[in-house]
């Protein structure tokens, strides 16, 4: 699954009925942060982290719940 591209462009993806959505829930706004959202974290992540100097982007793989990411 591609996770998002270089232009910024998010892909979310197609989930099956009974599948687990949530990560967890951020109990100070009562958001749910989902299991798209955790590739497009990881981005923003190495853009902070390098002074925004890198940026890690053009994510595909794989999730599942066993194993969780699998980044190619």
């Amino acid at each position: 699954h591609k996770w998002n591209n270089n232009a910024g462009s998010v892909y979310p993806r197609q989930r099956k009925a009974n599948e687990m959505t949530a990560v967890r829930l951020d109990l100070k706004n009562h958001e749910r942060i989902t299991l798209d959202d955790v590739p497009q974290a990881f981005s923003h992540y190495t853009y902070s982290v390098t002074d925004e100097r890198k940026l890690v982007c053009d994510l595909q793989g794989v999730w599942n719940a066993e194993d969780g990411f699998e980044l190619t």
